[in-house]
């Protein structure tokens, strides 16, 4: 018995899809471009740093009716966005936790599928291994060179090679006697 050759070639010759290995390629490098960038910007970027050098006296606005309230909403306005730059900063880390987990997640998927197609592989081959098998073929070689089965019967009908003796029954029952 043997598996077509088809299916064997099929399933071996290509143990993953080109397109596949290229495609996971491209996502590990596209995460890696991302982190890279994440990182450039981090070091740069440092709320604190605008949060100091930002600040306006309250002086510099002037001595007008106005100016303690144009001072007044520049000090809050400097302090949200100081706050949404911490908040960015820390987006900014997460995300890039993200990418890094993401890229993690590829890798081990990337290894999944390698033991997985080991395994088919492993698999593909026993199925083969075991498909190549002969044993009936042999055994009907055996059988026809033993010629088992060319002893000649009686002629009285039982199915019994002349020269044997009929196996007989016992018809003795449990308790001694017989049926």
């Amino acid at each position: 018995m043997n598996f077509p050759t088809e299916f064997r070639t099929d399933l071996m010759a290509r143990p993953a899809d080109a397109e596949a290995l290229e495609g996971l390629k491209l996502v590990e490098e596209k995460i890696n471009d991302v982190i890279t960038a994440i990182n450039r910007e981090l070091d740069q970027f440092d709320p604190a740093i605008f949060q100091k050098d930002g600040e306006i006296k309250p002086q510099s606005f002037g001595d007008t009716d106005r100016a303690p309230l144009l001072a007044l909403h520049h000090r809050r306005a400097h302090q949200v966005t100081a706050e949404t730059l911490s908040g960015v900063r820390e987006d900014l880390i997460a995300f890039r936790q993200a990418c890094r987990d993401a890229r993690g997640f590829v890798e081990q998927a990337d290894q999944d599928a390698a033991a997985e197609i080991t395994l088919t592989h492993k698999a593909v081959e026993r199925l083969n291994e075991g498909s190549a098998t002969s044993h009936g073929e042999s055994a009907n070689q055996q059988a026809q060179q033993a010629g088992v089965g060319s002893e000649p019967t009686s002629d009285d009908g039982t199915g019994t090679p002349s020269g044997s003796t009929p196996t007989t029954t016992d018809t003795t029952g449990t308790d001694g006697e017989t049926s």
